[in-house]
């Protein structure tokens, strides 16, 4: 089940989960902004299969 969000359903978990307020919401979709720090808390409380955001780790 992809991003509910990008399904137009409501859906703020990621939202609500951040601890460093780094996601809006911009027409009932989550964006990021400037504040993120790449914790991977908002794909981590996520119950979508695929998720709207991905955190990825420089190697």
């Amino acid at each position: 089940m992809p991003c509910l969000a990008f399904q137009k359903i409501s859906c703020d978990y990621c939202l609500r989960a951040c601890p460093e307020k780094a996601l809006t919401l911009n027409n009932g979709l989550p964006e990021l902004n400037g504040r993120c720090t790449g914790c991977g808390v908002c794909t981590a409380i996520c119950i979508s299969d695929y998720k709207g955001f991905w955190v990825d780790f420089p190697s």
